[in-house]
């Protein structure tokens, strides 16, 4: 099986490998039953020129549990109007049930090929056997990121799914994905923030939009602000909302400062809870701001204290003078 940079080539998936290209490390092939599956369809039955290429039926082809969730619609336009002036590149990936078609990848072609009023699309096809169904969020995954088709939040909704469905560990999904653990639990963060902030962004179509377009490493420099304000947080960047434009790193960092943790006791809460509540940045940043204040207080005291001095001095010269 060959693996490219982004993670593995999913042509063997289909049956595209070569006969030597078979040299994987048990290691990773133990990792996922997706990378067994794959090897196994090694042997599958090529044509000459080594691709296994049928035209089917758009009409039968049913798409499920695509990463990708928003599609655009001038993108998928200048799609559909390339493939009229050159022709389909890549063709889709599905797997074939009784009497239809379950897309396995190619979303946007399939898209593109309806806009385009064509009733057959060329498609590599796997047996329903051949590829596990909880298996097909991998694959799907696997290709978007080959493709770099999906934003920073298809991709981490994505993760996250895959990971809540098969229980891999971080470690376990970052040698399926080909990528590093760091960037895997970057995801799965981006994710459940995401997922927190359900209730407060459903009735602000224009603020979710926006928020479904951040890059992940703008959440995860937010992360502990939307924890400790979570309101202050969405009302800043709904300014950034409206003109569309993502807040700068340096300009993230000033904001996350600039957030005052203020402690608020209520019937239910106690100051020791609430300290457990905070993260190891806030509280060191807590302890400076109370030393800046300790250090303040004591020159002011000093300053009173030469002032008492002074006036205790004067007092007891003008007693000497008055007992002379």
């Amino acid at each position: 099986m060959k693996f490219s940079k982004k993670g593995i080539d999913l042509g063997d998936a289909f049956g595209l490998a070569d006969d030597n290209s078979s040299n994987q490390s048990p290691e990773i092939i133990e990792e996922s039953s997706i990378i067994k599956e794959i090897k196994a369809l090694n042997n599958k039955q090529k044509t000459k020129n080594g691709l296994n290429v049928t035209e089917i039926p758009v009409s039968l082809i049913r798409s499920n549990n695509n990463p990708r969730k928003r599609f655009d619609e001038n993108k998928l336009k200048q799609l559909a109007t390339n493939i009229k002036e050159r022709g389909l590149l890549q063709p889709i990936g599905v797997r074939k049930h009784s009497d239809w078609y379950e897309l396995i990848y190619g979303e946007r072609r399939l898209r593109a090929f309806k806009i385009n009023n064509y009733k057959t699309i060329p498609a590599i096809i796997s047996d329903v056997k051949q590829i596990p169904p909880e298996t097909i969020p991998e694959i799907q995954l696997l290709e978007n990121l080959q493709r770099e088709d999906l934003t920073d939040h298809e991709t981490a909704q994505a993760v996250l799914k895959i990971s809540n469905t098969q229980g891999y560990t971080d470690e376990k999904l970052a040698k399926i994905l080909n990528m590093s653990v760091a960037w895997v639990k970057q995801k799965m963060i981006h994710a459940n923030l995401i997922s927190s902030l359900e209730n407060e962004i459903k009735d602000n179509t224009k603020l979710s939009d926006y928020l479904f377009a951040l890059p992940t490493t703008v959440f995860i420099d937010l992360q502990s602000s939307l924890k400790s304000n979570k309101k202050k947080v969405l009302n800043w960047l709904e300014n950034y909302a409206k003109t569309d434009t993502i807040p700068k790193k340096q300009e993230v960092r000033d904001f996350t400062k600039s957030i005052k943790i203020n402690i608020q006791p209520d019937s239910k809460s106690t100051p020791e809870k609430n300290i457990k509540a905070l993260t190891i940045n806030q509280l060191i940043r807590l302890i400076a701001s109370i030393d800046k204040k300790i250090a303040n207080l004591n020159a002011e005291k000093s300053h009173y204290e030469k002032s008492l001095k002074s006036r205790l001095e004067e007092k007891n010269n003008k007693k000497k003078k008055i007992s002379k």
